[in-house]
């Protein structure tokens, strides 16, 4: 008997999972293939309780089923629980003797050995039509996994979840403790290594950097499943890339991702927003009844920073931050209404009592896709979340108090940079009462719209129709001779 077909979906964390939620309804409702999470980061009880919900299936790797009623029957397809357990414990030994390179070493060989054992499991037990990523250059199961559908002429398709660049990836890094340990090549064995596999790594203030720690990546390059260009997102061996506008692709060509590997799709998350923004009064009003606010009054959304949750900042720092972000919010105009929405790692709790303080409301049931569109005035750091600001025509601050100095969004009319804290009210007063330099803003954002956004609600139509095609690829391919698949494959993914 045939197996059922499916898409396989590997989100990353409980934010991007959300992401893959929208493409998987579409999936479920319009193909003929399955939906089928793998799920495999920590603190993923949300996600599965949607799964649960939504009724997606899912294999769980590396975690444990949260606890629930035993009464519940749950259908879920989880892989041995032994090996779940091995795989945490191997990652909780190698954070504890990072300074020793022989053993990491050894430690990252037994958890890839892991990793491609799961893939082929999970080939074995299921009919893989397409696999759906957020990236291929998470070295561990994703690149295991891609690798594994290469050599079976399995189709795989990045939908890229946040935008990225080479700096970015830096500013992350030396973020981290012992990040001169880690990541600073500085050692021989390491400059010798920067010479034979130079992409690995990025060149920055007269210091080389690695992607990941060297343990780490000699480990994926002996286990096969070591990527091309870790510092691109796209640098791995996919097949194609959905990225979200035509500035993005341009962003990516000039990082090395071939051109022919990437196609204009847009953002599946926008969809809904252009919904939203084509009928902005309908949904202000409900969106504004729901907080119990005046729909008249001027509105601001502001994306909270999360320094702390990603530690890109101490958590003393992070409050401190924050406070003065939410006091500036409440200070700067009498009749100015704040909608705070959290990012997916940010405990609601935690904030509460803050946003509390200074009569500020925090998005419970409604995401950003939703405010965006109705919002007046949008505030974020750098994050893809502005992205649709500008698809939207919404004047936006960009802060940028933490030193990270990107120059992502500097030539984006509609959108002010502010970099130091007492810039940052008169700015925002200047947008609430200046109605020229507020027009000025929201042309400049319809200007940057073309470049930075495909936002007419037809994003998820044209992934999924381009899965449709990658699958139909694959069928070709796998009708070869195995000696010949390798080479029908794309260039990159060889």
């Amino acid at each position: 008997m045939d197996k059922k077909p499916y898409i396989l979906l590997l989100p990353q964390s409980n934010a991007s999972f959300s992401e893959f939620v929208i493409l998987s309804k579409e999936i479920k409702l319009l193909s003929r293939q399955i939906p089928l999470f793998i799920i495999h980061w920590q603190d993923s009880k949300d996600s599965i309780d949607i799964c649960k919900k939504l009724g997606f299936e899912y294999i769980l790797y590396g975690i444990s089923e949260p606890q629930q009623n035993p009464l519940e029957q749950s259908d879920v397809k989880a892989n041995n629980r032994a090996e779940n357990m091995l795989k945490k414990q191997l990652f909780s030994l190698k954070k504890k003797i990072v300074r020793f390179f022989p053993v990491q070493f050894v430690l990252y060989l037994f958890q890839f050995a892991l990793d491609k054992n799961f893939a082929r499991k999970v080939y074995r037990d299921y009919q893989i039509d397409c696999i759906s990523l957020i990236g291929d250059r998470h070295i561990g199961i994703e690149t295991a996994i891609i690798n594994l559908a290469n050599n079976n002429g399995i189709p795989s398709l990045i939908i890229p979840f946040a935008l990225s660049d080479k700096p970015s990836g830096v500013v992350y890094r030396k973020s981290q403790q012992n990040w001169e340990k880690k990541y600073w090549v500085d050692k021989s064995l390491t400059r010798v290594i920067s010479r034979i596999k130079p992409e690995w790594v990025y060149h920055q203030d007269g210091h080389m950097f690695l992607w990941n720690p060297l343990s780490w990546m000699l480990a994926a390059w002996i286990s096969g499943i070591m990527v091309n260009d870790p510092w691109s997102l796209g640098g791995g061996k996919a097949w194609k890339m959905a990225v979200e506008s035509k500035i993005v692709r341009d962003s990516f060509r000039e990082e090395g991702i071939d051109n022919q590997k990437m196609v204009v799709t847009g953002k599946q998350g926008m969809d809904e927003a252009s919904k939203i923004w084509k009928n902005q009064s309908k949904y202000r009003k409900l969106i504004c009844d729901h907080f119990d606010i005046d729909q008249d009054d001027p509105l601001l959304v502001c994306a909270v920073p999360q320094m702390g949750e990603h530690d890109l900042l101490s958590w003393d720092d992070h409050w401190v931050e924050t406070e003065f972000l939410f006091e500036s919010l409440a200070s700067c105009h009498p009749n100015l209404k704040v909608i705070l929405s959290l990012h997916p790692k940010s405990e609601i709790s935690n904030y509460l009592p803050l946003a509390n303080k200074f009569g500020l409301h925090i998005a419970d049931e409604h995401r950003y896709n939703q405010l965006i569109p109705v919002c007046d005035v949008f505030v974020a750091t750098y994050s893809s979340t502005v992205t649709l600001a500008i698809a939207c025509h919404k004047p936006t601050i960009v802060i940028d108090f933490y030193d990270f100095n990107y120059d992502l969004f500097d030539d984006v009319a509609g959108i002010e940079v502010v970099r130091e804290h007492e810039q940052f009210i008169p700015v925002l007063v200047k947008l609430l009462t200046d109605q020229r330099y507020f027009n000025r803003l929201v042309d400049g954002q319809a200007e940057a719209g073309e470049t930075w956004a495909r936002f007419d609600g037809k994003a998820t139509e044209r992934i999924l129709n381009l899965i449709n095609e990658l699958v139909q690829q694959g069928k070709e391919i796998q009708k070869l001779p195995k000696r010949d698949r390798f080479k029908a494959l794309p260039p990159w993914s060889q």
